[in-house]
């Protein structure tokens, strides 16, 4: 036992040369952290603002005017206001008033401006008829030497008798989809879209009924002066 004991302490004076020191160490790894490239962190960036997509507004629909030629004004006389026109066998018909400018009418309101006209009709035939159509009635006009058409405007036509109705407190216009008896006068409001510097407005009533392949007949009204 006693001569094991100095070959021991040989071999730990080895191992105590032979270890670095604690001081050593320390100092190798704060120089190794030292030399390391330190990682930057990620940038945050701001989340792109959500701006509201555009609203689509509908598209309104023309309804103002359509041009039919570039004639120049015909000077034949036509039949005026309060004047009773023949419509061949089948109708008679009578602006009873001056055409009105509207902006407004009930709840419409025009693209251009309304013109609105109250008509007397008067089947002369031998039959009822069960309604009037909307496409039996045009408006022309004149816009620097061009002719333009305008359609009937059912709406706004509505509207206008029904004010009218409403405010004479009798049922005295009636409305396209209305019976139309033989012999008996009847008034309706027409109603029209214009464009609002035109002139020289003429009012066609060409019925054609179904199964026809042309209207009956034709008749016109001059309902302001002619262009010069």
């Amino acid at each position: 036992m006693k001569r094991m004991i100095p070959a021991v302490l040989l071999i730990l004076s080895l191992l105590t040369a032979c270890a670095p020191s604690r001081k050593a160490v320390a100092t190798e790894v704060a120089l190794q952290r030292s030399q390391q490239t330190p990682i930057p962190t990620a940038t945050a960036y701001p989340k792109a603002t959500d701006y509201p997509t555009a609203t689509a507004y509908p598209t309104q629909t023309a309804r103002v005017m359509v041009v039919t030629s570039t004639a120049t004004p015909t000077q034949a006389p036509l039949p005026g206001v309060k004047e009773v026109v023949k419509c061949g066998d089948a109708f008679t018909i009578q602006a009873l008033q001056p055409a009105q400018k509207r902006t407004f009418i009930y709840d419409q309101t025009p693209n251009g401006i309304f013109l609105s006209v109250p008509l007397e009709i008067t089947n002369t035939g031998s039959k009822s008829l069960p309604e009037l159509r909307s496409d039996w009635f045009t408006l022309s006009a004149y816009l620097d030497g061009k002719i333009l058409s305008f359609p009937y405007e059912w709406d706004a036509s509505w509207g206008a008798a029904y004010q009218r109705n409403q405010a004479s407190l009798v049922y005295d216009f009636k409305y396209l989809n209305s019976e139309f008896l033989p012999g008996k006068p009847v008034k309706v409001m027409a109603v029209f879209d214009i464009t609002p510097r035109t002139e020289g407005w003429i009012i066609t009533f060409a019925p054609q009924f179904a199964g026809q392949s042309a209207p009956a007949c034709s008749a016109q009204i001059m309902l302001g002066e002619m262009p010069k």
